[in-house]
């Protein structure tokens, strides 16, 4: 969030059966998402590395239980 690490992605699952990727996230509990969360895959310029970026979303809005899905697919 905002360049900083704030967490791990803990499982990458494929679901056949839609053809997409699901990812189950660890976020250290002194940070928090919001209702319009979401996630975007990044690359660190042309060669580098992946990484997660997270929109943590409008803090006006409701905070995300843990467990949930993040609603924005990307």
């Amino acid at each position: 969030i905002a360049g900083v690490k704030v967490g791990w992605i803990d499982q990458v699952i494929f679901e056949e059966e839609h053809q997409r990727v699901r990812m189950c996230i660890m976020i250290l509990k002194k940070y928090h998402l919001y209702g319009d969360a979401y996630a975007v895959i990044r690359q660190n310029g042309i060669l580098g590395g992946k990484y997660l970026e997270i929109i943590a979303g409008d803090s006006r809005l409701h905070k995300v239980a843990p467990g949930s899905t993040l609603e924005q697919p990307t």
